[in-house]
């Protein structure tokens, strides 16, 4: 991976870091959560970043020890949603239409 890719990255990290605290500014934990869609958008932008660290390259990291690179990454494993017991495709609690 090439200097500029990782600029790139980190960018894109930055961006959505940003995203989040705009994002939250003037919010209290809970709207975040009774309002779907401003979860649903804060863990999209907390995702992107721990993405965009994970394909930051190996050389970079390793100059750069001084951040917390897998607590960055790991925030893009999400659990999987719970099948219910007769094994649909649709999450427990999934309303469908």
């Amino acid at each position: 991976m090439s200097q500029r890719e990782d600029v790139l990255l980190l960018r894109d990290m930055l961006e959505h870091a940003r995203l989040v605290r705009d994002a939250a500014k003037d919010r209290s934990r809970s709207d975040l959560d009774r309002d779907r869609v401003f979860r649903a958008a804060c863990e999209r932008f907390v995702e992107i970043v721990g993405e965009a660290a994970s394909n930051v390259s190996v050389a970079f990291r390793e100059s750069n020890e001084d951040i917390p690179w897998h607590k960055i990454r790991r925030h893009t494993q999400y659990p999987r949603p719970r099948l219910s017991s007769n094994r649909s495709r649709y999450p427990v609690g999934h309303r469908r239409n």
